[in-house]
């Protein structure tokens, strides 16, 4: 049996070149489970995601007289992902006490998505067709359904049909 080559410090300096350069598919598919990791964490753990941090924070521009209230929701905006946050600053003079739904205008797969409508309490995902046609994708997709929706005035309609869209 042989004895075990001594690794080369080249060797090892290309191994770990190679391993920072795919750190961004790990943590990209790691960012696919549900986990989570605190900052500090993160900063003592990865030089890629600490310069990009430094990179950011050194860009970013605060007022200086900025209450210390208002600068915990600018951090909490900057660390929230894939998130729509408000505030009670963003409420109306009707204040919570309201049923109106929320629209917002999207861009989805570089297409720009008027109205689209954010409701996190609601059981069902609704899409017009013409959602799908802006985004380009084909109705051999849309799979047939037997479901029945109620809709807010109460009347029942049947669905065209279900499909499953990933982004």
């Amino acid at each position: 049996m042989q004895a075990p080559k001594a690794v080369a410090d080249k060797d090892v300096e290309d191994f770990i070149r190679l391993i920072k350069k795919s750190e961004y598919s790990v943590v990209e598919q790691l960012n696919k489970m549900p986990s989570q990791i605190s900052m500090l964490s993160l900063l003592l753990t990865s030089e890629l995601h600490r310069e990009a941090i430094l990179k950011n924070l050194s860009e970013a521009h605060v007022p200086r007289d900025i209450p210390t209230d208002k600068l915990a929701g600018l951090v909490g905006s900057v660390l929230a992902s894939n998130q729509i946050c408000f505030s009670d600053d963003d409420l109306t003079s009707e204040g919570s006490d309201h049923n109106k739904a929320l629209f917002i205008s999207v861009r989805c797969e570089g297409r720009h998505l008027p109205r689209v409508m954010v409701d996190n309490g609601s059981a069902l995902k609704i899409c017009p067709l013409k959602i799908l046609d802006k985004l380009k994708i084909s109705h051999n997709l849309v799979r047939n359904s037997s479901m029945v929706i109620r809709g807010f005035d109460g009347a029942r309609r049947q669905a065209t049909g279900e499909i499953n869209l990933i982004f």
